[in-house]
């Protein structure tokens, strides 16, 4: 094998490495991703990050010794809030494929319902 044959296998296997490349719903060059040199190193830096972050952040979770716990004391009772038309807005728009909008009510309707139940003591 010479030099020339076992960089462009070295070449193969490294573009091979690129996750980041464009799929096509069509074959370019017989291929059905194009992948670059350029995706082979983004994804090479986008591993060391991932791997990084793991050893930075799960090292101590994963050795079980003083691990990072972050607590919210602080929260607020959950209040009932009757809605009407002046403190809730609800906007919509039904499109088609294109974005436009869809203005036939003879095939598309919407009706929007709001009931408020409230617990009384003793029932």
């Amino acid at each position: 094998m010479n030099r020339q044959e076992n960089f462009q296998r070295n070449y193969q296997f490294f573009l091979f490495l690129d996750i980041f490349g464009i799929n096509y719903n069509f074959l370019l060059n017989g291929k059905d991703k194009q992948r670059t040199f350029t995706g082979a190193w983004l994804t090479i830096i986008y591993y060391m990050i991932v791997v990084g972050l793991f050893l930075g952040f799960g090292i101590d979770l994963y050795q079980r010794k003083n691990p990072r716990v972050l607590l919210n004391t602080e929260s607020q009772p959950f209040s009932l809030v009757k809605l009407s038309n002046s403190n809730f807005t609800y906007a919509y728009r039904i499109e088609d494929q294109t974005g436009n909008i869809f203005l036939d009510e003879s095939i598309v309707t919407t009706k929007i319902f709001y009931q408020l139940f409230e617990m009384k003591e003793g029932n």
